[in-house]
C-alpha cells in the first residue's frame, strides 16, 4: 500500500476487472457544469469566474480575438477529493498520518510528482488515473420505486441495510475492487431550486450514507476500491455525534468522531 496512492490503485488487478468483463465504459458523475454549486454559498470558497480577455487590448498580440480565463475552487462542481483533502480532526493529519500544512502543499506543488511525498491526486495521474468497475446504486430511483419519502436535500441517512436492499432491487452484485457510486438526485435538485430558497433557509441538509462506524466497516468489508456520490458529501450532512445528536463541522473534532473521514475513500 502506498502512502501517496492508498489502496485505490494497486499493481494487483481485481479478477472482476479483466478487460473482457468490463463491458461498456462511460464517464459518470464528473460532467456537472463548472458553476453547478454557485447557488450554494460556502464561506471561503470562491464561485467559478469566467473572464474574456481581448488579445488586442491585453497586449499579447495585435489582432482581433479572445482568450478565456477561468478562476474556480475545485469544490465548485463535480470533482474527486484527494487523500489530503479532509483530515482527521483531533490530530489535523491526513491519510496515513501525513501532515498537510500550506507550506508542505506549496512545496509539493512546486516539485515533480516523484518528489512529492503528500497523498495528492498527481500520484493517481502518474499511474494512469482511476479505472475500474463502477457499480451504481440509484437510491433516488429505489426510494421512488418502494415509496420512501426521500429528498436529496432532506438529510436522509442511508443505512447499509438500505444499500443492500437497493442493490438487490436493482440487480447489482458487489465484487472486490468495485467503485461504489451512490445517486441521491442532488445535482438535479440544485439545478432546479430557486437560489432565494437556499439563501432563506437556516442551513442545508444533505442526504447520503449514514456516517457511522458500521458504515465504515461495511465499506471496508466489501473491499470497494473507492466510493463516490452525486451529492456535495458522501455522508449525510450535518453529521451526528456518537450520542445521535446533530453536530456541525466544528463539532466533529470536539465530539471526536473519527470514522467520518474514512467513508469517502475506503482505503
Amino acid at each position: 500500500m502506498s502512502v501517496q496512492l492508498g489502496s485505490i490503485l494497486s499493481d494487483r488487478k481485481p479478477k472482476n476487472q479483466d478487460s473482457e468483463k468490463l463491458g461498456t465504459a462511460y464517464k459518470g458523475f464528473q460532467s456537472w457544469s463548472m458553476n453547478g454549486m454557485d447557488k450554494i454559498t460556502a464561506s471561503g470558497r470562491k464561485h467559478a469566474v469566467h473572464n474574456f480577455l481581448s488579445l488586442d487590448k491585453g497586449g499579447f498580440m495585435s489582432c482581433s480575438g479572445w482568450d478565456d480565463e477561468v478562476e474556480f475552487n475545485t469544490q465548485c462542481s463535480s470533482q474527486w477529493d484527494s487523500l489530503a483533502h479532509y483530515h482527521h480532526q483531533p490530530t489535523k493529519l491526513a491519510y496515513n498520518g501525513v501532515g498537510c500544512t500550506q507550506a508542505a502543499l506549496e512545496e509539493a506543488a512546486a516539485a515533480k510528482t516523484a518528489g512529492n511525498a503528500l497523498p495528492t491526486l498527481d500520484h493517481w495521474h502518474a499511474r494512469g488515473c482511476l479505472v475500474g468497475r463502477g457499480v451504481l446504486i440509484d437510491f433516488k430511483q429505489y426510494a421512488d420505486d418502494v415509496g420512501i419519502d426521500f429528498l436529496a436535500t432532506g438529510g436522509y441517512r442511508i443505512t447499509t441495510e438500505e444499500l443492500e436492499r437497493a442493490a438487490a432491487h436493482q440487480g447489482v452484485e458487489f465484487q472486490p475492487g468495485d467503485i461504489l457510486l451512490v445517486r441521491t438526485g442532488f445535482t438535479e435538485s440544485v439545478d432546479a431550486i430557486d437560489p432565494d430558497q437556499i439563501r432563506g433557509s437556516e442551513g442545508i441538509q444533505l442526504s447520503g450514507v449514514h456516517g457511522t462506524e458500521d458504515t465504515a466497516k461495511w465499506l471496508w468489508n466489501k473491499r470497494f476500491a473507492a466510493a463516490a456520490s452525486d451529492s456535495a458529501a458522501f455522508e449525510a450532512f450535518p453529521p451526528l455525534k456518537p450520542d445521535g445528536s446533530v453536530t456541525g463541522m466544528d463539532g466533529l473534532g470536539k465530539s471526536r468522531i473519527q470514522w467520518w473521514q474514512y467513508l469517502g475513500h475506503s482505503c
